[in-house]
């Protein structure tokens, strides 16, 4: 005769003083496929959990020394052990002892004599619930975003995240209504969006210490331990608020200066420049300043350095039309000691410009076998400077030219490559002539801040200023 091979699914402990009692509630739970596991009281019972916690635990009230009750809160006491659920089987039907019962932690009360389909029924529910309830954990704490479940406004559950946003402790609000986290001007906006067909709304709420924190709240219907609840899913965008918030009032402000660093000019021209330097400044790509010869293309480089997070690391300014072939080792790998009493090792300018800019000053100058060295460097992110050390190109490469630089590539003049690298970004400076309006500015700040000029009284007549203005607009034509 074969042996019978049981598959077991969950584990169950079966806590009873009465031996006869454990034997009966194994037989029948193994033939339903269970791991049955038992013990004849409290002590067994809590050393047998913590070492393997069960899926569910039969609990008999009627035990000598610690009951049943009194059991389900010490074991419900244990982190591991909280969340696992209690049956109490009892010859009491009293309405007391099932308040006790549930008051205790347990989440059903089983009256003894009980038929077999009863106890697997109640069995297979309360394991199903745990389950939905773990599976609900996993997705919930597996998620950036806060969750909360409530029951017409009474919060069942949160997760990690919304009391790291929210910044609460779940003891705190658990079994409390909305009214005690959220605002009254939050409600109304969760309200509304209930009504509606948006599929989220901003919402501001005020932390204790006076901070402020914005989110994007969702609504969902979802099953939670077998009821049909609301959820919360709250997306912490302050951090991204705030930028914003900063982002426009930096834009305003530049709407209404004169000057940014040592560029000068209010014209509706170089405010659009201010704003692009800044929108270019918080991406870390390749940038190509387009315009003709004084324009202000390498200040408006410099500038855009200044902005960015590499606003403290090396700026180093690469004279295109001055490298040779011949120079490209020395000049961007470093060159070795050539004379007795010389420095062992000269640094090369991509070492230079480690966590900085590298300005490419007229990239439009530089030759195409040049452009080919330079675009391994770049493609690889690896050089070997010439002291022998393996480097990381980590820096950022803002170009500057006169030239069309797409013409050059049809011409065969510049890769197409090495330009496609280049020229992720771009900005067009606008030249003077195309803002006559700042021209008083500029001579103002020259006149200012030429040294060479040793006037008491630095003042301009404004018939000047016409003329100049004059003066430009028959240039123009």
């Amino acid at each position: 005769m074969k042996k019978k091979i049981f598959n077991f699914k969950e584990s169950i402990l079966i806590v009873d003083d009465k031996p006869e009692t454990l034997f009966v509630l194994s037989e029948i739970l193994i033939e339903q496929g269970y791991h049955a596991r038992t013990a004849l009281n409290f002590d067994i019972a809590l050393k047998s959990a913590i070492k393997h916690p069960p899926d569910l635990i039969l609990m008999d009230v009627s035990m000598p020394g610690t009951n049943g009750f009194e059991a389900c809160k010490k074991i419900k006491r244990w982190k591991i052990l909280k969340h696992i659920p209690v049956i109490f089987l009892t010859g009491k039907t009293d309405i007391i002892d099932k308040i006790t019962g549930f008051n205790a932690g347990g989440v059903d009360y089983i009256t003894k004599p009980f038929a077999n389909i009863e106890l697997i029924a109640r069995i297979k529910t309360h394991l199903s619930i745990k389950q939905e309830r773990e599976r609900f954990y996993a997705l919930a704490e597996a998620t950036t975003e806060g969750i909360l479940v409530h029951d017409n406004n009474t919060i069942v559950d949160i997760n990690s995240a919304f009391k790291k946003i929210m910044n609460c402790k779940r003891k705190q609000v658990i079994s409390k209504k909305l009214n005690t986290i959220f605002s009254p001007e939050t409600l109304q906006s969760l309200s509304t969006l209930s009504t509606k067909n948006s599929s989220f709304c901003e919402i501001q709420e005020k932390l204790p210490g006076d901070i402020l924190v914005f989110a994007e709240a969702r609504l969902k219907k979802i099953q939670y331990q077998g009821r049909q609840l609301q959820m919360i899913a709250l997306r912490d965008i302050t951090d991204t608020t705030r930028l914003k918030r900063e982002n426009e009032t930096f834009m305003t402000s530049i709407s209404s200066t004169h000057r940014l660093g040592n560029m000068v000019g209010k014209s509706k021209a170089m405010h659009e420049v201010y704003k692009k330097m800044f929108q270019l400044a918080a991406i870390d790509e390749s940038v190509i300043i387009y315009g003709e010869t004084g324009t202000g293309k390498k200040l408006a480089a410099k500038n855009i350095q200044l902005m960015s997070p590499r606003y403290k690391k090396p700026f180093v300014v690469v004279h295109c039309a001055a490298i040779t072939e011949n120079l490209f080792k020395s000049t961007f790998l470093g060159q070795k000691k050539s004379k007795p009493h010389a420095k062992e090792y000269r640094m090369g300018l991509l070492e230079k410009a480690d966590g900085g800019v590298l300005f490419f000053d007229e990239i439009g100058e530089l030759n195409i076998n040049i452009q080919a060295k330079l675009l391994r460097i770049i493609e690889t992110g690896e050089f070997t400077s010439l002291s022998g050390k393996k480097e990381h190109a980590n820096f950022r490469i803002i170009s500057s030219t006169k030239k069309d630089l797409e013409q050059m590539v049809e011409q065969g003049k510049m890769r197409e490559d090495f330009f496609n690298r280049l020229n992720v970004l771009s900005l067009k400076m606008p030249p003077l002539r195309k803002r006559k309006e700042d021209i008083p500015l500029l001579v103002e700040y020259f006149f200012n801040n030429n040294k060479s000029l040793r006037i008491k009284n630095k003042t301009i007549i404004n018939s000047i200023m016409v003329k100049l203005k004059k003066k430009k607009k028959m240039l123009a034509r």
